[in-house]
């Protein structure tokens, strides 16, 4: 007796199909159609019986047979003819069955949903080939698994109908709509499901993102998201160990295997099937290991495990607990806070990147653990240190003070907390010479580099000196704090830069203007001048009104561009160059 194969597979196909509340098959092993071997008819209700008015729509149907002794493969490979694809493409999509069966007819079914947005990129792909081998993957067997399955098929051939057009693509798409009001979402049909089931979902089927115009008039696909592998769910959910707490938030990672609960960047605990594991690894950054590690001896220890107000026991299933070594974390955790208050004692609120700290690094850290926990000199083979260095450590730049005591011997003290006499000359007349400041030496870069700038010491210290240098230098200071912050937005630099020219303002009665005009540019960067503001300075452009770049910076304060570009054309090269690079300047582009 020969086997028909081609009957068995469509049987199978149409069997599978039968078992569903909202789906109708038509298929059989001697339809004419050339690229089909028939339908599925989708109903918008259940029944064994289906109204017309409950009728959907109609997913074309094509089911190839393959004789084969091993059914166990979780995906499989199986060459499509080109001619077919083309013919899918022109009416907007297709259900392409492989069924796998063995000499005693058993059966696995393998699908693949063919439809356009996939159907361009292959065709595109595939040149002067006459098929194309296409991956397939197996075919579920519940019957709320399937009707979705097919529900989706229908949906996004519907939603992707403007691409049947193989002249139409993405590009042309793109141009009917307004880019910047576009929203995008992505749909699962959900029949038998409940919420708890959308991520497992994810996990099995594939996803289409549309993007959508704001009229809604045009629809199409954006991305094509193949069965996720994992997926991440963040809860905001106090969690804690013993009594304290350690973290607002957890994570779920959803797997086909099992679940992944992530506590900080540390701690696991992996549950698949009936197993529990704990997982550890020291991760992060310095505080997230600082915290991790107090979590994780506080779990160790106390056993309990916190998510809000539920208590969860993990004596029963907590055996793999026992084989950390808790002396050894509570040795790591010391070393780590040691490290920690000492960058604290610098000012440095960036926190340490220890993921991939060299043994350089680690040198440097011994160094300042022994200088500013322990107040040691240390000795280097290096001559002559310089008085001021900066030292980087991992992601840390820190510029330090460095006192000899003995040769080559230093005292290593923060630059920030400690006193240097600098002397300065007026760049004119080098007979002028005047203390200032030891920050008048910081520039733009420095003070955008450097990780333990006190900003508040800056203040105290520069009000120490009193000359017109000393008062220019300051000045510039502002200045540079100004681009510091054009250039990171952090406030302390602007609220630093306003206090230094504020107090300039009120002691050098020279500079007076000059002051002013850079307090309201202080002011801009915070908000809008006052009506006050704005007066004074229109009474300043005419006091000045033979000073182009005086009148320069007022303008821009104003923001009056063309008046701006004529005070500049009336200065030299040189003047004008230099005027372009005042932080003063870059309110014209804001």
């Amino acid at each position: 007796m020969t086997v028909n194969y081609e009957k068995l597979a469509v049987d199978a196909v149409a069997d599978a199909i039968a078992i569903t509340d909202y789906l109708d098959p038509y298929v059989t092993e001697n339809d004419k159609g050339p690229s089909w071997d028939g339908k599925f008819t989708v109903y918008s209700k259940p029944g064994n019986k289906h109204k017309k008015s409950d009728w959907l729509g109609e997913v074309p149907v094509q089911v190839k047979s393959v004789q084969k002794t091993n059914l166990s493969q979780d995906e499989i490979k199986y060459p499509v003819e080109i001619s077919d694809l083309k013919n899918y493409l022109r009416i907007g999509g297709t259900m392409y069955f492989v069924v796998y069966i063995t000499p005693i007819a058993l059966k696995k079914i393998y699908y693949c949903s063919f439809l356009p947005f996939d159907l361009q990129k292959i065709l595109k792909q595939s040149g002067k080939k006459k098929t194309k081998s296409l991956p397939f993957r197996p075919f579920p067997i519940g019957k709320n698994d399937i009707t979705n399955i097919i529900m989706d098929c229908l949906r996004d051939m519907e939603k992707q109908s403007l691409l049947k057009n193989k002249d139409y693509g993405m590009d042309d798409a793109a141009k009917e709509f307004d880019i910047s009001k576009l929203h995008y979402s992505m749909t699962l049909s959900g029949v038998g499901y409940t919420k708890a089931n959308i991520l497992e979902q994810l996990l099995n089927r594939d996803v289409y993102f549309y993007a959508q115009s704001d009229s809604g008039s045009i629809t199409f696909p954006v991305e094509h998201m193949t069965a996720a592998k994992s997926i991440v769910e963040e809860l905001a959910m106090t969690v804690g160990a013993g009594n304290v707490d350690y973290y607002d938030k957890y994570q779920i990672v959803h797997k086909k295997e099992g679940k992944e609960f992530r506590f900080g960047k540390s701690f696991t605990i992996v549950l698949s099937r009936d197993k529990v594991k704990f997982n550890y690894k020291l991760a992060g950054n310095l505080k997230e290991r600082i915290l991790d590690l107090s979590f994780v001896i506080n779990l160790i220890e106390s056993r309990v495990l916190r998510i809000n107000e539920h208590e969860i026991p993990l004596n029963a299933k907590a055996e793999e607990l026992k084989s950390f070594d808790i002396a050894e974390m509570k040795e790591q955790s010391e070393f780590l806070n040691r490290v920690d208050e000492i960058l604290h004692k610098l000012g440095i609120k960036k926190a340490l990147n220890i993921e991939d700290i060299s043994d350089k690094d680690y040198e440097y850290i011994k160094i300042l653990l022994r200088a500013f926990e322990n107040g040691e000199s240390i000795k280097f083979k290096e001559d002559n240190i310089p008085p001021i260095v900066p030292l980087k450590v991992s992601n840390l730049n820190i510029i330090l003070l460095f006192k000899p005591v003995g040769e080559r011997e230093y005292e290593i003290l923060d630059f920030f907390k400690n006193d240097l006499k600098v002397v300065s000359q007026n760049e004119v007349d080098e007979s002028d010479v005047f203390y200032t400041s030891q920050y008048t030496i910081l520039d733009k870069e420095c003070l955008v580099k450097y990780d333990n700038v006190d900003y508040g010491r800056i203040l105290e210290n520069v009000k120490r000196f009193e000359s017109d240098g000393h008062y220019n230098r300051v000045n510039v200071l502002g200045l540079n704090l100004l681009m510091a912050y054009d250039e990171t937005k952090n406030n302390e630099f602007l609220e630093c830069a306003k206090n230094l020219f504020q107090w300039l303002y009120e002691k050098d009665s020279k500079g007076m203007p000059l002051y002013l005009m850079n307090i309201y540019q202080c002011k801009m960067r915070i908000g809008e001048l006052s009506s006050d503001d704005k007066s004074k300075i229109y009474e300043m452009l005419v006091e000045y009104k033979d000073n182009p770049k005086f009148l320069g910076g007022l303008y821009c304060l104003l923001k009056e561009k063309e008046q701006v570009q004529k005070m500049i054309d009336k200065m030299t090269k040189v003047e004008a160059d230099e005027f372009m690079k005042y932080p003063i300047y870059k309110l014209l582009e804001e």
